[in-house]
């Protein structure tokens, strides 16, 4: 496996640097997606050069069982330049 070094080398824009660690999501809203018996849950790590994300969403029926689920997921490389 072949790893860059310079990752972590160049200087971070101030913008990456406030955005950089592990991020939990606290509130989910959308204008087409049911919120009654909805449950979710979201992480997002973000370094100098990647994005990874990790989303989970799933309802539960009357009786409190689980009535479906659905996922997302991804890891992106990114560039946020400083001009």
């Amino acid at each position: 496996m072949n790893v860059r070094q310079d990752l972590c080398a160049r200087s971070r824009p101030p913008s990456v640097e406030q955005i950089l660690g592990a991020w939990r999501l606290v509130e989910f809203e959308s204008p087409t997606i049911k919120k009654e018996k909805r449950q979710e849950v979201g992480y997002l790590l973000v370094t100098d050069q990647f994005l990874s994300f990790e989303f989970h969403m799933g309802w539960l029926d009357d009786s409190g069982r689980r009535a479906g689920s659905t996922f997302f997921s991804g890891t992106h490389e990114y560039e946020m330049r400083g001009d």
